[in-house]
């Protein structure tokens, strides 16, 4: 899988575009088509090349905010042969997408997890911003490899999956779910 690294703001967008290009094998739909296409919320000082963009002060609301119809309506419009799904993180229990006894509940399938940057990577200042990440490869019980999107510090990374879902519950949010329909 080629690595895309997200323009501030579009990391969602930029997993998206990865996906996309996986699945179908062309980077005909890249994160700032997706922007125009769903809209961004930016810092009202923020300078970005999309028309329907948004202002906001307020760290939780920045970004892309989407749910599976949405994204499963421009995959039907546009041919691409994806289904998500959307997950709300329990707030007793982890997901057995990720468990390491169940390899093949991730056959042909890509789980994005939505998750607080400021908990997962220890900068509390930071814990209502929303971020995301890849899920790559499941190395133990307690160990994911992800792909962080960026822009800052992008690239793959081992983190603990207990505190993944601990950065998940802190926004109440959740896992996506992408499946293949080939």
């Amino acid at each position: 899988m080629k690595e895309i690294i997200a323009e501030n703001y579009l990391c969602f967008l930029a997993l998206i575009e990865m996906i996309i290009q996986d699945v179908i094998g062309t980077n005909c739909i890249d994160q700032f088509y997706l922007a125009e296409y769903f809209g961004v919320t930016v810092p009202k000082d923020y300078k970005i090349d999309i028309k329907n963009i948004q202002y906001s002060d307020r760290d939780r609301q920045l970004g892309v905010h989407i749910d599976e119809d949405k994204l499963n309506i421009l995959f039907q419009n546009a041919g691409i042969p994806l289904h998500t799904d959307y997950i709300y993180v329990n707030p007793f229990e982890d997901n057995k997408i990720d468990d390491y006894r169940y390899p093949n509940l991730r056959s042909n399938k890509y789980v994005v997890y939505t998750y607080s940057y400021g908990y997962l990577y220890g900068i509390p200042k930071s814990y209502d911003i929303g971020h995301v990440a890849l899920l790559d490869k499941v190395i133990s019980q307690s160990c994911l490899r992800i792909y962080d999107p960026g822009p800052q510090n992008h690239g793959y990374k081992e983190v603990n999956r207990f505190e993944m879902y601990e950065a998940m519950r802190i926004i109440k949010s959740g896992i996506y779910i992408f499946e293949t329909n080939i």
